[in-house]
């Protein structure tokens, strides 16, 4: 009789719209160091992403987590300057709005994590840890039932070297592919 005094909570809770989500996806991606002498990094971006719709309570929102790995790389500024390489794991909340009657996405999110900046290679390699943050905005486009051209994602964010107090700012493009599965 005890657990029946729970029940029109779950019965509240089961009548919810709320349906879950899991995407994955793979990126083209590239970064500005807004460094003098700093060329483009280019490189890969994989992640995916978990979230709840909530179609009738809060409008066509839809909530939760994204985790990325993004593996750049570049030549270093100058005319025999080392390569340089930017591998991050970043992890944080993700906001979607699905644009009524169009196959449209709009997304944002802020993340933040671990950042890994190479400069050279083999013995000269010069490395550093980071903190580093992004604020991430994109467009995707509905392909397929459960395949979406992700159009553009726009980045802004902040590399911090461990004992540094100066910040890298970063501008990332991004585009790719996301396969959602109910």
């Amino acid at each position: 009789m005890r657990s029946l005094r729970f029940l029109p909570l779950l019965l509240l809770l089961a009548s919810l719209p709320a349906m879950a989500q899991f995407g994955v996806y793979g990126e083209f991606s590239t970064t500005n160091l807004h460094t003098a002498n700093e060329p483009q990094l280019y490189g890969a971006t994989l992640g995916g992403y978990y979230h709840k719709n909530f179609k009738h309570h809060l409008g066509l929102f839809s909530a939760g987590p994204d985790i990325r790995v993004s593996f750049l790389s570049g030549p270093g500024g100058g005319t025999n300057a080392p390569m340089q390489s930017l591998t991050s794991v970043l992890v944080g909340p993700r906001l979607a709005f699905k644009i009524p009657v169009t196959p449209l996405h709009l997304y944002a999110e802020g993340l933040i994590g671990d950042g890994d900046f190479h400069l050279g290679e083999g013995l000269s390699r010069n490395s550093s840890n980071t903190f580093e943050s992004q604020f991430l905005g994109g467009l995707d486009l509905t392909l397929l039932p459960h395949v979406d051209w992700r159009i553009i994602e726009l980045g802004d964010g902040e590399l911090l070297a461990s004992g540094s107090s100066a910040g890298l700012d970063t501008t990332t493009f991004s585009t790719g592919i996301v396969v959602r599965m109910p």
